[in-house]
């Protein structure tokens, strides 16, 4: 279920979905630098490098390879960066999203994993967009990594 809003912060985008695992391992393939390679960026998008301090405060930043219908279609990698703003495991992940060299201001991702009958029902909200251009593009990037996150997990 995807659902786009306006805040007063700016455009939302709210994405859910629902995978066939447990709670605990859903969350940590966020925080796993090796588990992250296997499926973080979309369609056949590679990541190359994670690096990653998983506590509040710390900063992360990744190299995606591919991936061109997000953000920036003429770049060949992209560098998402970002600090960590609240890590409770396993129920809630917040951090700060920008590109690194991108124009695009940076945003808050906040996503909430929920143990339901099928698995674990992960809420992910993107707040602060001020281009629903570069909101759509973040539309379909991250359904792109949860699909990507689906097959990691099954």
């Amino acid at each position: 279920m995807n659902m786009q809003t306006t805040t007063p912060a700016g455009l939302a985008l709210k994405i859910s979905r629902i995978f066939n695992a447990p709670r605990e391992q859903v969350f940590d393939a966020w925080l796993q630098p090796e588990a992250l390679k296997q499926w973080f960026g979309p369609g056949d998008s590679q990541v190359t490098d994670v690096q990653m301090d998983p506590v509040a405060g710390g900063a992360y930043r990744f190299e995606i390879h591919g991936g061109g219908d997000c953000v920036d279609k003429d770049a060949e990698v992209h560098i998402p960066t970002g600090k960590f703003l609240e890590i409770s495991r396993p129920e809630k992940l917040a951090f700060t999203w920008a590109f690194e060299g991108g124009e695009m201001p940076e945003t808050t991702v906040t996503v909430t994993f929920t143990e339901v009958e099928e698995g674990t029902r992960i809420d992910l909200l993107q707040e602060g967009f001020l281009d629903p251009v570069i909101q759509g593009h973040h539309d379909q990037g991250w359904n792109g990594c949860l699909s990507n996150l689906e097959t990691y997990l099954s």
